[in-house]
């Protein structure tokens, strides 16, 4: 019997499945596609079925690509899943977990589920960069405290609503796309005036530490609804940001990511807030 099974390895997939077996886990992988598992066929943990994969550990790491190719998936083996933890690690909706849950509980009421959201690349997986979130049952979180110690140790338990991973996943995600936007026509921008690029990176780099600062201030404005500040308003903001707007486009872009921010201050300024915070456009969205 082995400690854990995965199921579907691409990238994701493949780096849990080599941290749990570093660790010390007894790990079984199974794919639709044997020739993807080339590798784990060698070392001795791949399975030849699905049914072999179900009924051969107490945790099932679901690695597909989204909510319908796993219920896809599970379909046919909902009977085999009697007490089975089953932890859901594709990036999905709030409404996409709970509609998951209600479809296992519906197939087998003795399966139990989490969801899992991972905010970072395979290649973080095991190390001091991982970042991992549960949410779900509480006794289901601490049946798999082993695997997730294997995964890392930045974890963070969210509690029993089975939705709140994929909340915090898909805003978070939101921030993250939202910079690397940024950081692409940022990149465009700095070509488009034949910037150094090794020196252009450093001076980015350097930038981060402000940027995390004003993430912080920016986050805890919103969490306590204060707008004010004696540091930058809106109209200092919107001057800045029509300037960035018009670099862009003279390099190129025709639709920066600055467009919209600039309609989203010139909102909240039209109904008296000029003094505020940049974080108060939030009240408009």
């Amino acid at each position: 019997m082995a400690d854990v099974t995965v199921i579907g390895t691409g990238y994701m997939g493949t780096a849990l499945a080599k941290a749990m077996i570093a660790y010390g886990l007894k790990v079984n992988v199974w794919n639709r596609t044997r020739s993807k598992i080339a590798e784990f066929v060698d070392s001795g943990h791949a399975v030849d079925s699905l049914d072999e994969a179900v009924r051969s550990a107490p945790v099932l790491i679901l690695g597909l690509p989204d909510y319908p190719t796993t219920q896809q998936v599970l379909s046919t083996v909902t009977d085999s899943l009697d007490s089975t933890v089953l932890v859901q690690t594709a990036a999905g909706t709030p409404d996409e977990a709970r509609g998951l849950q209600q479809w296992i509980t519906e197939k087998n009421p003795d399966a139990r589920y989490l969801e899992c959201g991972i905010l970072c690349y395979p290649r973080h997986i095991g190390t001091e960069m991982s970042a991992v979130m549960w949410s779900g049952a509480p006794q289901d979180r601490a049946a798999v405290e082993e695997i997730a110690k294997a995964w890392g140790n930045n974890h963070d338990y969210l509690g029993p609503d089975i939705a709140a991973a994929n909340a915090y996943e898909a805003s978070l995600l939101a921030l993250y796309y939202g910079t690397v936007r940024g950081a692409i026509e940022a990149v465009c921008m700095a070509r488009a005036e034949s910037l150094p690029m090794a020196a252009f990176s450093q001076a980015a780099i350097r930038s981060i530490p402000t940027l995390a600062d004003t993430l912080e201030r920016a986050l805890t404005s919103a969490a306590t609804g204060n707008y004010s500040t004696n540091d930058s308003t809106l109209g200092t903001h919107l001057a800045a940001i029509e300037g960035v707007t018009r670099s862009a486009r003279a390099a190129g872009l025709s639709d920066p990511v600055t467009t919209p921010m600039a309609e989203y201050l010139q909102r909240r300024m039209a109904k008296g807030h000029t003094d505020d915070d940049m974080m108060s456009v939030v009240e408009e969205l």
